[in-house]
């Protein structure tokens, strides 16, 4: 029974210490990087942004922080593997983390071609954030995902289907009705699986 508790307590000092090394990381993003990025903004609204509005509509000096996170952990050129030892995986980051801002080159970008060219020249970091404070930004990356709270986009009442079906037709796109239940298992492993997926985003 004492090692259950035990092992009870070690848990709970872990989850709060990641709890607080994720504020802080928050704290450093706010005070060391918001300058240039915005926290937050969601992958259909940056799509539209660069498609259709040339970065005219939101103005972006360098990408969206939920962007660098999800490429960072999840993209194409993410960095290490999913399938890495956690450890060795938040070293990998940490290294790209330190090198990136440090010395921020095109050939090392998780940024696309296409978008950097909105982008204002990355300028280095260097001497700007300490090892403590890389360390509290990966923890900020690491469990973003878990902590912030996306805001879902809920459908109007006044929504003119007709109007949406025709603006569709005239710019050749596929409308998509996902219809989901908060309990079911598949439209859980859809969200997860399939529709976090970049190129389906897209």
């Amino acid at each position: 029974m004492d090692r259950i508790i035990k092992n009870i307590i070690v848990s709970l000092v872990l989850i709060l210490n990641l709890q607080a090394n994720y504020i802080q990381g928050k704290d450093v993003f706010l005070n060391k990087c918001v300058s240039c990025h915005i926290e937050y903004v969601p992958t259909n609204k940056l799509i539209d942004n660069f498609r259709n509005h040339k970065n005219k509509l939101l103005n972006l000096k360098a990408q969206a922080f939920n962007r660098i996170e999800y490429k960072i952990l999840r993209g194409k050129k993410q960095i290490g593997s999913i399938d890495d030892d956690i450890d060795i995986r938040r070293d990998a980051v940490l290294d790209y983390l330190k090198d990136f801002l440090n010395n921020p080159r095109d050939e090392i970008s998780l940024a696309s071609k296409r978008s950097r060219s909105h982008y204002s020249k990355k300028k280095s970091m260097k001497g700007q954030i300490s090892d403590l404070e890389f360390e509290y930004l990966l923890d900020f990356i690491f469990e973003y995902k878990k902590n912030h709270t996306f805001k879902s986009v809920k459908a109007s009442s006044k929504l003119n289907e007709n109007e949406m079906i025709q603006n569709a037709i005239k710019s050749h796109k596929q409308i998509i009705v996902e219809a989901t239940s908060k309990g079911c298992h598949y439209c859980k492993k859809m969200k997860k699986d399939v529709l976090s997926l970049e190129e389906v985003q897209n």
